[in-house]
């Protein structure tokens, strides 16, 4: 009975002995790799915090805007009209591919707002039962508005950063030469869902229908030379739900089948709107990302890094604990799950307040959007991300711990006895030349690994750097890329009676002019579709992204026009 006894008592003391080595081991490494290990905390937080905050602000953004576009009644296609064709509207809906179609009447006037005068004409709608907007705060809080008041507008927010506009100011919409200046107070900002942005050159103005009739009677009683505000109409176009015509073909039917093309000022599609509006949250959003897929390669380095550091340095005690009867699996999982704790408590700590990043950029982002976005965590898709980054830290952490399973006891003894040595020369003169270099050939692999983080910061901060010299103070860069040419400012006449020399000795008074070329702006139709075309008297200006600049009965489209009319080169 002694001997059973002992026999299983031997065990049971080993076990406690592994156990309390175990502790000593966990806390031997916190002590030396704290530095590291809180550094890998504050890294995958950082990294949880951006990808969930961008992953949220896309997909809220996305949803709000189409939530909005479909609230205010945007149809599948919507066509802008010049003059009163209010038979337009019964006769598309003649047709059997449409659902219905919704006429909302406007009127085309340029503005002049704080001594500038705007480059595109805006669309003064007043609000009905049929279009319910909604009103914002500058902020981008919901205000209540039960009526506009008379001599009062309300604008977009992106109108702030464009024109530094404010409550209080008053807006002048030219209607006529003839005293046909038409002056309102702006009283607020209201979300609007597809031509808000920043991105948008036309911009929508809600007035009180007072208001409206009186400008409409000033537009109706101007002659053809002294109008210059325009009546005009929203056709919002809803395609029939059992119709299989493609966007394209259903477009091409109602040019083909109708008059609409003799009216046409300009049409979209509701994803082409949805594009524009999202531009610049996604261009936020993919940075973002792409700043997120950097610091998840710094993340890696650093934690294999520090586990290497870790298996150098505990390499003695690790000899120890196998020699008690402690596993190389069972240390391994000590190591595993202190890691992968902290990169846990990161992700989780990230994730929980990646909700109130996303709803803090997208209230920053209201002067660009033009309308509040409803912040709304993906559940499914940061779950399903969530779970991604969980296994791809797990795998990474399985492998680099695989070192631990090789510490032989004997080796190690042997090692140690026999010690590293380094044999570099050391001279009186070069001392701390060489010294250097000795520590240098000791720690190669510690020094690779940190060499590979300061290159990927380097790189990212570089592109930061460029990319705020492109955008440039008031964002003229990203502006740049959408034109279609190269120009450093553009000028156009307020009628055909103002002479382009005396424009040009104007400008000569600021800065000599290197080069000028003459744009003209037409709405063509290329196989039943309505764009506007930019022609140029020397092609040589355009940007061109692939191809060649065109020369006689070519032109030139954009990826967007070639992917819709499923167009390639010749």
């Amino acid at each position: 009975m002694e001997t059973c006894f002992l026999a299983g008592r031997i065990p049971l003391v080993v076990w406690v002995n592994c156990m309390k080595k175990c502790q000593m081991l966990l806390k031997a490494a916190w002590r030396k790799q704290k530095g590291s290990i809180c550094g890998i905390f504050l890294l995958v937080t950082v990294l949880s915090l951006c990808l969930f905050s961008s992953l949220t602000l896309y997909v809220s953004g996305r949803q709000s805007v189409k939530a909005e576009m479909e609230y205010l009644g945007f149809g599948d296609l919507t066509i802008w009209i010049n003059g009163d064709r209010g038979n337009l509207s019964g006769e598309i809906e003649n047709l059997s591919d449409v659902e219905r179609v919704v006429c909302q009447s406007l009127i085309f006037a340029g503005y002049e707002i704080n001594g500038r005068y705007s480059d595109n004409e805006g669309q003064l709608l007043y609000p009905d039962s049929s279009v319910p907007y909604r009103f914002i705060t500058g902020e981008g809080e919901e205000l209540s508005v039960s009526e506009i008041a008379p001599g009062t507008v309300y604008i977009s927010p992106a109108m702030k950063s464009i024109y530094d506009v404010e409550t209080g100011d008053i807006i002048q919409f030219e209607l006529s030469r003839q005293d046909g200046t038409y002056g309102l107070t702006v009283a607020g900002y209201f979300a609007d869902g597809f031509m808000g942005s920043s991105m948008m050159d036309m911009k929508s103005f809600l007035v009180n229908r007072e208001d409206y009739a009186a400008m409409k009677e000033i537009v109706l009683a101007a002659d053809k030379v002294d109008a210059l505000g325009r009546e005009g109409a929203m056709l919002h176009i809803f395609q029939d739900s059992e119709s299989d015509l493609s966007a394209l073909d259903f477009y091409k039917q109602i040019q083909d089948r109708t008059d609409v093309s003799l009216y046409t000022e300009f049409s979209y599609r509701q994803e082409s709107i949805l594009s524009y509006m999202l531009l610049l949250q996604n261009i936020l959003s993919g940075f973002l990302i792409a700043f997120s897929a950097v610091l998840f390669l710094v993340c890696m380095i650093v934690t294999g890094h520090s586990l290497s550091a870790v298996v150098e340095q505990d390499k003695k005690d690790m000899v120890v604990l196998k020699i008690l009867g402690m596993s190389g699996k069972e240390i391994r999982k000590v190591y595993f799950l202190l890691y992968g704790g902290v990169i846990l408590a990161g992700l989780f700590l990230g994730l929980t307040f990646a909700g109130r990043i996303a709803g803090s950029l997208a209230k920053g982002l209201i002067t660009s959007t033009g309308m509040l976005v409803l912040v709304q965590r993906p559940l499914l898709l940061c779950a399903l991300l969530l779970m991604g980054l969980i296994l791809s830290f797990a795998a990474f952490l399985f492998l680099r711990t695989g070192k631990i399973l090789t510490v032989a006891p004997m080796e190690t003894i042997r090692e140690t006895a026999g010690g590293k040595r380094v044999r570099t020369a050391i001279r009186r003169k070069f001392l701390e030349w060489d010294i250097a270099m000795r520590e240098l050939c000791f720690g190669k692999k510690n020094y690779i690994a940190l060499f590979l983080i300061a290159a990927f910061l380097a790189v990212f901060l570089a592109v930061l750097g460029r990319m705020g010299t492109w955008l440039g103070p008031n964002g003229e860069g990203l502006m740049n890329v959408f034109s279609v040419a190269d120009h450093d400012l553009g000028v156009q006449p307020f009628n055909k009676e103002v002479p382009m020399d005396e424009i040009e000795r104007v400008i000569e008074w600021y800065s000599p002019i290197r080069e000028t070329y003459e744009l003209a702006m037409e709405s063509v139709t290329v196989n039943g579709q309505e764009y506007e075309a930019n022609v140029l008297n020397d092609t040589d200006w355009f940007h061109i992204l692939k191809g060649r600049a065109c020369e006689g009965n070519s032109i030139l489209i954009t990826d967007t026009v070639a992917s819709e009319l499923q167009l390639s080169m010749s």
